[in-house]
């Protein structure tokens, strides 16, 4: 199986350039969701240990104060840990192609699923993880309960809804320690990147607005470092709203 990773032209040529990829924190995302489960159960968790804590019942402003500090310490460490590779089943989506690849003018890399990059490092990547889709948000458990639990951190950042299945997204999952550079956003955000196996790369595919400049450039950096990776051309398709993806042919090739 291949995995798609889309991405803006300028971006994709940089990846290529550079071997590295980045993985994303993920409050740097588009879903204002993510890892925002429903807090129910661990709430009452909280209750719990406010009985613990104070010999009886906590007031509401006690209450409040633990809710805050616990959901916060919650995220926090959810977010400055633990970092997001996105990738998608799909090469030929639409909206894909325009929300992140420079509205058909970027390109899209294909990485073989079975290559060992995706199979998880030893305390430095998960393996690759299927996104589920739901109406309901996942119920994260007590934190008595959720301490140590990798399912229930896996499904948290796992689990999206349902507007978002056409992406039909997988995951890998890392931290930021073990991120082999880190630059910085203009406004001083920390980007970490993650070497890749240049063998890992199956094809490059280009959007159906891709600029010739684009195409060159890519085409000499896998003439000269990806001999392996196949081209290809996203194209309309004749009848219906759909992408075809051929075999890229250069104008000398026509």
């Amino acid at each position: 199986m291949i995995v798609y990773k889309y991405a803006r032209a300028s971006i994709g040529i940089l990846i290529l350039e550079k071997g590295l990829i980045r993985f994303t924190q993920a409050d740097a995302l588009n879903d204002p969701f993510e890892i925002r489960p429903c807090m129910t159960e661990f709430r009452a968790g909280i209750i719990e240990e406010g009985r613990a804590v104070f010999g009886r019942e906590p007031n509401e402003i006690e209450l409040a104060k633990m809710r805050f500090l616990e959901e916060e310490q919650f995220r926090k460490a959810l977010l400055d840990d633990y970092l997001i590779f996105c990738l998608s089943k799909r090469n030929n989506n639409t909206l894909m192609w325009s929300h992140y690849a420079e509205c058909h003018k970027g390109i899209v890399l294909g990485f073989d699923a079975n290559h060992s990059f995706f199979g998880g490092r030893p305390q430095i990547m998960s393996k690759l993880f299927t996104v589920t889709y739901s109406e309901e948000r996942y119920l994260l458990p007590k934190r008595q309960d959720w301490d140590g639990n990798e399912a229930a951190m896996a499904n948290t950042f796992l689990q999206k809804s349902k507007d978002w299945a056409y992406e039909r997204e997988m995951r890998i999952l890392s931290q930021s320690t073990q991120a082999d550079d880190v630059r910085t956003d203009p406004e001083g955000a920390p980007i970490y990147l993650f070497k890749y196996p240049k063998s890992s790369l199956s094809e490059v595919i280009f959007g159906a607005c891709t600029e010739p400049t684009t195409k060159e450039k890519v085409s000499n950096l896998l003439n000269f470092d990806y001999s392996h990776v196949k081209l290809r051309q996203a194209q309309l398709n004749e009848r219906n709203f759909d992408l075809d993806i051929l075999p890229f042919a250069t104008d000398a090739e026509i």
